[in-house]
């Protein structure tokens, strides 16, 4: 990393402090990117190797900002808000449209973040109606959360599928 950005970053001791010099500082996300990726593939190979009750750790990496941002311009589109990747929390919390879109079309917990078209809106069954037939639509669920198994380990997305097939 340039001298500069490391200089910057020295005296930052917590997380948000650098996600705020990144904000601040132009291309100092892009070069602490670049800085700490192999110390990421590093420590990701090293989780890769562990082991919980004999089976393997599988590591996942973090979707990108640019995928953020693409469904951000989607759903900007349909509230006609600006919404970016660079917002905080407390921002995206004050856009009531947002929120009340989100409580109609998504889901989020821990795990994941999901969002699925509605029966009921404007935009979801007239300016972009789904493309399957009505009753698979219809038939459509969000992804269960991960549920413990009898093994130690959690259900395979198999499993729980399946269980949730013969629920429906």
């Amino acid at each position: 990393m340039e001298p500069t950005y490391e200089n910057a970053v020295k005296h930052k001791s917590t997380l948000g402090a650098v996600r705020n010099l990144a904000n601040i500082k132009t291309g100092f996300k892009d070069a602490f990117a670049e800085s700490v990726g192999s110390v990421i593939e590093l420590v990701n190979s090293r989780f890769k190797r562990m082991k919980l009750k004999d089976e393997h750790l599988k590591v996942y990496t973090g979707i990108p900002d640019e995928e953020i941002q693409a469904s951000l311009d989607v759903v900007g589109q349909v509230l006609n808000s600006n919404l970016t990747v660079d917002m905080s929390t407390g921002d995206l919390r004050k856009v009531k449209n947002l929120q009340t879109f989100l409580a109609d079309h998504g889901k989020s917990s821990h795990y994941m973040f999901q969002l699925k078209k509605c029966n009921n809106c404007a935009y979801c069954t007239v300016i972009n109606p789904p493309r399957l037939p009505v009753a698979e639509f219809q038939s459509l669920h969000f992804l269960p959360d991960p549920v413990p198994g009898g093994n130690g380990h959690y259900q395979t997305f198999e499993e729980k599928l399946k269980a949730l097939r013969s629920f429906y």
